[in-house]
């Protein structure tokens, strides 16, 4: 397994030879507020650029959306990402949500795991750091 962190939550996991680009966030540099209740760089957020040109990214088999606040999946990512790519979602909610953005193949990991082109994978219960920043107003 390679890992490769593009920034923020965005990376790229090869694993078995299948490229995964995992929770693309894809705006310049400073797009969006900061998070509340995090460390303040004062750049905005993303807090950097990004290392490679976007369309790099898009050299990959799927694309997994760990969930849908904006720095994990931003409004950028919906409107370049290929249409074409398979997109993993976390529910049937946001399989709605990214088919309605206009993605072909939307399919939903299960706890119980799925296949993907000889690649077994699993969805797993998480905390997204503080449970509390689900809740604040505006941060989707």
């Amino acid at each position: 397994m390679k890992f490769q962190q593009i920034r923020s939550a965005t990376s790229i996991v090869t694993f078995a030879g299948k490229r995964f680009l995992i929770d693309p966030m894809l705006a310049e540099q400073g797009a969006y507020p900061s998070v509340p209740d995090t460390t303040n760089t004062g750049r905005g957020n993303p807090d950097c650029s990004l290392p490679c040109k976007i369309e790099e990214l898009f050299e990959v088999d799927a694309v997994i959306a760990t969930h849908l606040h904006f720095d994990h999946f931003d409004d950028v990512a919906a409107r370049l990402l290929p249409k074409h790519l398979p997109i993993f979602s976390q529910s049937e909610q946001e399989a709605q949500v990214l088919a309605g953005f206009g993605f072909k193949d939307v399919r939903i990991l299960l706890s119980e795991g799925c296949d993907f082109d000889g690649v077994r994978l699993h969805r797993t219960e998480c905390d997204h750091g503080s449970s509390s920043l689900a809740t604040l107003d505006g941060y989707r």
